[in-house]
Order: structure tokens, then C-alpha cells, then sequence
């Protein structure tokens, strides 16, 4: 995994990658980063999971109005947005994106601050592009508890019905609807993807879904824990925005008569398939 080790006092971070870089014909590739009040060890977490991919790609930080100084030490983009916005880190998201198409990447994907990536998730996109000549490619994500550990796969994500933010990557045409998000009305950011995702379906694009699952998100609310039934940690008890999600949708809906809504699918993973994927991971 990842390591998420904070620096001594009064040192930097050191910068160390994990993976080899396959450089002969590789695409120009970006990885944005929205982030908010997520402390330095989650945003280190989030980082050097970029850095470790198997293929070379470029990390574009983009602060909602809560900048960290820490982060331009890094070997990053570092965007500093004056003020918080509000909106799910919409507009974090579009300024990083729009940095990223006007600087001539040939991919462009998103990680939340509180997500990482498997080493090989760009890779695995990437050859997916060249195979397919897709311009959008789309990924599976695995539901991870506060320690990391993998507790299932969201079957949702699959490319057709919807697509988990951290799991679009836009190519060719498809890198002008990564720029979209800030024109999603304000009461419906807590659906974003999803808006999103039903914008993308509507364009004249070539979509590849992967089977690849190569997302770790990370389970902030105790919803997808009381579907699992298992004990929710504390800090997710504190945030439920169920609500919020089930007016948005309705009113969506209603504006807009197109249905955002779907049960949620996920595959629970049994003891042994958490201790081989711990293992695996372990290893790379």
C-alpha cells in the first residue's frame, strides 16, 4: 500500500517512486486532485499513489481555498484556488482539468484526496485506450475501511449505468467533458458523477468499460457499511448526506427527466479474498 508516513519535524518530504516508468511510447498523462481540509498525511497517501504508477503521469493539486504550503515541495502541480466553493470539489476539479487540456495532456483522471490508486491503474487505462480507440475508459473501485483493508467492489461502476469520479479517464475528444463540472447546478454537486457520467452518455463518444479494479476508495459514510453489515467507524457515523443525494435525484429528475437513481450492487469480499488481496498488495 501506499505509505502514509508523515515526515520528521523540521524535514520534507522525500519523494520516492515505487515503480518503474514505461517511457517508450507512453501518452502524456494527468491526474487531478481536488482537495479541501484533508490533512497532509491523507493528501501524502493520495500523492504517492500517483507517484507509484507504472507509467509516467503528472499530479495536479488544486486547493478549494484551504491551501497546504507542504504540497509545493512535492513533484507536483500545485493550482491554489482564493476561496472554497462548497460544490464537492467541482470547480477544483474543472480548473485542474482545463489546466491539464491547455497544457496538451493526452489523458486526464481525478482522485479525490481520501482515494489512491493500485500501481498499475493508469497502465492498465491506458492500454485499454489503445486497444478500444476509446475516449473515455472506465475502471472498477474497491470499498476500503479507514485502515485500508478491502471490504468489497462496487458493481456499479461499470462504465454503462455510472462511473465513480476517481474511475473516468478522458482521452481525445473525451478530455472537454473532463472539464465539465462546474457547470452543474449547485444543489446537485452531491450527485456530480453521476450528472456528469449522464452528460458523457450523451455525447458521441467511444466508452470502454474495464474489467480492471484498480481504485481503493475510501468509505466515508455508513451507508455502503450498513449494506456490507458491518460496523460503521465512528467518523462515518458522523457524515450521512443520504438526504441530500435523495433530493438532488428527485429533483433531477423532475427538472431535467432523466433518472439518476440505481440499486446499489457490490460484491462483499469473504475473509480470504481480503487476506489475498492484503497480500498482494503487500507486494507491490
Amino acid at each position: 500500500m501506499p505509505s502514509i508516513d508523515s515526515p520528521p519535524p523540521g524535514q520534507t518530504y522525500q519523494i520516492c517512486h515505487l515503480a518503474p516508468k514505461c517511457s517508450i511510447f507512453s501518452l502524456k498523462l494527468a491526474v487531478v486532485t481536488p482537495y479541501h481540509k484533508e490533512s497532509p498525511e491523507t493528501l501524502w497517501r493520495c500523492h504517492q499513489s500517483v507517484l507509484s504508477q507504472t507509467v509516467s503521469c503528472t499530479h495536479i493539486l488544486v486547493s478549494d481555498g484551504h491551501p497546504l504550503p507542504i504540497i509545493d515541495q512535492w513533484e507536483a502541480r500545485h493550482i491554489r484556488l482564493p476561496y472554497e466553493h462548497g460544490d464537492y470539489g467541482d470547480m477544483a476539479k474543472s480548473v485542474g482539468a482545463m489546466e491539464a487540456y491547455v497544457q496538451g495532456f493526452d489523458g486526464i483522471a481525478f482522485l479525490d484526496a481520501d482515494n489512491w490508486y493500485r500501481p498499475d491503474h493508469l497502465k492498465k487505462a491506458t492500454d485499454r485506450h489503445r486497444q478500444s480507440k476509446s475516449d473515455v475508459v472506465v475502471t472498477y473501485r474497491y470499498f476500503c475501511d479507514p485502515n485500508e483493508t478491502p471490504l468489497a467492489q462496487d458493481l456499479n461502476t461499470n462504465g454503462v449505468e455510472f462511473a465513480d469520479t476517481n474511475c473516468m479517464i478522458f482521452f481525445g475528444e473525451g478530455r472537454k467533458m473532463a472539464c465539465e463540472w462546474f457547470k452543474i447546478p449547485h444543489w446537485a454537486h452531491c450527485i456530480c458523477d453521476r450528472v456528469l457520467w449522464s452528460w458523457v452518455k450523451k455525447q458521441n463518444l467511444k466508452i470502454s468499460p474495464s474489467k480492471d479494479c484498480t481504485v481503493c476508495y475510501s468509505l466515508e459514510y455508513g451507508g455502503i457499511y450498513e449494506l456490507l453489515k458491518i460496523p460503521a467507524p465512528p467518523e462515518a457515523l458522523r457524515k450521512n448526506n443520504a438526504e441530500d443525494i435523495a433530493r438532488a435525484l428527485q429533483r433531477w429528475k423532475k427538472e431535467t427527466k432523466d433518472d439518476l437513481s440505481f440499486e446499489v450492487r457490490l460484491l462483499k469480499f469473504k475473509d480470504h479474498k481480503v487476506k489475498s488481496l492484503l497480500e498482494e498488495w503487500k507486494l507491490r
